[in-house]
Parts: structure tokens; sequence; C-alpha cells
């Protein structure tokens, strides 16, 4: 969801009915890919919906997000459509424009997470398709992207670390050129863990190995050096793993009760206790450290 700072309750929110989003059934083409889905507004607090589809493709959408320097009224949004790219709306989401130029593949446009930094660059995430003869991982289009330009083009930036699964990403919020990924093994390749640059993609170093199916890396807003890192489908372990030292060692936590952990969010009124979602497990509450 992206929420408009000016206007009490106004909400754009990102609807798919395509589930499992980036997870293996639908990496292995086990569930239908191209269900609809879009954007819609809510002006109550999320009470009730209206869509705001205008220009859009009937796909799923899996990111929403608002730029906080554009006019209150007219505000500039940017949707991922999986299977379709990313869409740009300068007029607070009645209508939408394609906003694709150099990102992905035209045999893959399974755009995920997009993110939107502070500074005004932009990433989006294009994961894995697996071809459904061979059960190969496909490399074309396959990456983290960026743009410096408002959408208008796109760039590779892990040509350098080239991933065939990448599941989620998160940019420093204090310096764009930080970034993690988390990644999978596939058949050709042994790349599953956690992954980061600190020079904006030139160069990427594997933090971590816990499994073969890592999702990805959050970081605590309030504690320097904190870094939460969650597996996925087939984690051996703990789902949820903590480093206090930037990333230079791991301990598991397992007070999480679910194997299946995908992002952390810490509570905004109190950085001792955080939120996890899961896959297939519901969200779960609990202590920041143990």
């Amino acid at each position: 969801m992206a929420f408009e700072p000016t206007v009490r309750g106004k909400i754009w929110g990102a609807f798919s009915n395509t589930h499992d989003i980036p997870n293996g059934n639908i990496i292995g083409n086990y569930h239908r890919d191209d269900r609809p889905g879009g954007v819609c507004l809510s002006t109550d607090g999320g009470r009730s919906w209206k869509v705001s589809n205008q220009g859009l493709p009937a796909s799923a959408c899996v990111s929403v997000v608002m730029d906080p320097k554009s006019r209150p009224g007219r505000r500039t949004l940017y949707a991922s459509m999986f299977n379709d790219g990313v869409y740009k709306s300068v007029n607070d989401g009645r209508s939408w424009t394609k906003a694709s130029a150099g990102l992905g593949h035209p045999t893959n446009m399974r755009v995920c997470r997009l993110v939107l930094h502070e500074d005004g660059t932009l990433f989006v995430l294009v994961t894995a398709r697996r071809d459904k003869g061979t059960r190969d991982f496909l490399t074309e289009g396959v990456g983290i992207y960026r743009s410096t330009d408002g959408a208008k083009t796109w760039e590779c930036i892990n040509r350098s670390t080239p991933l065939h699964w990448p599941k989620d990403i998160t940019v420093d919020p204090k310096d764009s050129r930080i970034i993690y990924v988390g990644a999978c093994d596939t058949r050709q390749a042994q790349q599953g863990g956690l992954y980061r640059t600190t020079d904006g993609g030139e160069t990427w170093t594997r933090l971590a190995r816990q499994g073969t199916q890592h999702f990805g890396a959050y970081l605590h807003p309030k504690r320097p050096g904190w870094i939460y890192m969650t597996l996925t489908e087939s984690a051996p372990g703990s789902g949820l793993w903590l480093s206090k030292d930037n990333g230079a060692t791991w301990k598991p936590m397992n007070g999480l009760p679910f194997v299946n952990a995908q992002r952390v969010v810490v509570d905004p009124d109190d950085d001792s206790v955080i939120y996890v979602t899961t896959f297939g497990g519901s969200v779960w509450r609990g202590p920041a450290e143990e």
C-alpha cells in the first residue's frame, strides 16, 4: 500500500488474483501466473475501495509506491505489474502509462518488488521463469534494475553477479548504493543466499547462506548494523536470522515457530518488537532479539 500523507485515510493498494509470487508454485509453473489484478484507491482508511486502473493491463499488481515529492492531488505513482513491467501515473493514479524501457526481456517481465528511494532512485526486481519442458531456469530478463530518471529508462545493476531466482530486494534508506537481495538455488547453480552491494551494483558479496531459498534482508531503523534475514521454502532450520554486526555473523531466531518467513517490519512505536510475514503461516509478532 501507498499512503497519502496529507489526506487522512487515503490509500492506494496493489491487488492480485495471482498468489505465491515469487515462490516455487509460480516459478515452477504449478500455478497460473496470468490472473488479473491492479491498483485500487481507498479514501476511508481501507474500509472500501474503488478501481483505479485506466491504462493498466489486467495482470497482477505486486507493488505500488508514491513519490512524496510530487504535488498532492496529482501525485506521481509507480506500479509493478507481474508479467507486464512497470507503469507510471502522474495524476493521482487516475490513469497509467507503461514505463519499462530497458526493463527485463520480452520473454520475462515478471516484475516484483518496486522501491522508491528517498533520493528519487527507483529499483525493481525481475524474478525467475522456469521452462515448462526442460525445467531449467531461464536467465533472460532476471535481475535487479535501477532507474534514475523517473522510470523513463532502466538498467540492470547485477550483471557482475547474475542470479537466476532472486526473491526480494531492500535498499538502505540512507544510501541507495547499498542494496540487499535474497536468492535461491536453481537446477543450474547453487546461488541461494543473501547478497549485498555497497557500490550501486558494481560488485556483490554473499553475506550468508543458511539454506537453498533465501527471501530477503530487512534493516532495523534504530539499531545500526542490525539486519534480519529470512528464508522460505526448504529452510533446513530457522526461517529468521539476525546479525548485529552488519552481516559479519548471524544467529537464528528460533522463537519464531514457523520456518517459512518473508518480510520483517519493526514496530514504529516500540523498536523492541518486530512483525514477520510468512508464506502460509500468517503474521507473527515477537521480540526484536532473543
